[in-house]
């Protein structure tokens, strides 16, 4: 598994924390098959989970060829 901790951090400062008592969406899609938005949303969801001492929802749409199910 690749470390993109540093990568989450920036993308995180870049999207501004939601405010208080509300909920952020953010959606994460690919140009192309096997670019990795199911590996960037999965540590995004994980970043922000720590980050914001909340739960987080992650959604993978991608559900007959993902083998992150």
């Amino acid at each position: 598994m690749v470390d993109l901790s540093v990568e989450m951090a920036d993308l995180w400062g870049a999207l501004g924390a939601p405010a208080a008592g509300h909920a952020r969406v953010v959606q994460v899609v690919a140009a192309r098959r096997g670019e990795g938005a199911s590996t960037v949303a999965r540590e995004l969801a994980w970043f922000a989970a720590t980050r914001a001492r909340r739960s987080v929802w992650l959604v993978d749409l991608d559900l007959a060829t993902s083998a992150q199910q």
